[in-house]
């Protein structure tokens, strides 16, 4: 249906379900819950209007392919249940979050992934890794790739524990401690130094 310019009021306990073209740029408040479908199929999405009391899904399924994001998501649960949804540096992540189901992928860069909260068991590469990115809202439970361009040190970030892989170039050089190097892959750098192996004995390394 065509909601022309309609503002949607949500009542405690009521679902409003739209597609995420109904939904483009909607202003929708109460106190409600609003499920959004279709993402896939509306790539520039603004759902930044979108605010309640109650939970906001926008779901996002489509096997086998990867779809370009360049709308913002709001206050949205991103719920991607198939397929690759990947971040343009346009795409505005607002105050989002994600669930990924296992074989979805989710792309963004370091900056659009910082403090977000993703859950589930699918995949997630962050790219273009900062020395201060913060990646602990990612759950143990996904595989975190990050990309690294210039050479760093990121033996003062706490906050990389959920990073799985580390993917650089043969340019540039990654230093790691032990605990931060244990169990991860570590893959097409330069150089790369690994310290602080007295404090974490029993470390695994992988390349």
């Amino acid at each position: 249906a065509n909601l022309g310019d309609l503002i949607i009021g949500v009542s405690a306990g009521a679902t409003v379900n739209l597609t995420a073209d109904q939904a483009d740029g909607r202003r929708i408040n109460g106190e409600g819950n609003v499920e959004v479908t279709g993402l896939e199929a509306t790539l520039d999405a603004d759902l930044s209007a979108i605010s309640t009391n109650e939970t906001i899904t926008a779901s996002f399924e489509d096997p086998g392919a990867n779809r370009v994001f360049t709308g913002q998501l709001g206050q949205a649960t991103v719920l991607l249940e198939a397929g690759t949804l990947s971040l343009t540096s346009q795409a505005d992540v607002g105050n989002a979050s994600f669930q990924i189901n296992t074989g979805a992928w989710l792309r963004g860069t370091a900056d659009q992934l910082d403090g977000v909260s993703v859950l589930g068991t699918g995949s997630v590469e962050v790219s273009e890794l900062t020395s201060t990115a913060d990646l602990s809202g990612m759950a143990s439970g996904l595989t975190v790739n990050a990309g690294v361009i210039d050479s760093m040190d990121l033996r003062g970030n706490p906050n990389l524990g959920t990073v799985d892989l580390y993917g650089g170039n043969s340019t540039i050089d990654l230093t790691l401690s032990a605990a931060q190097a244990d169990d991860v892959s570590i893959m097409n750098f330069g150089g790369v130094v690994i310290t602080d192996l007295a404090a974490t004995p029993d470390a695994s390394f992988t390349g």
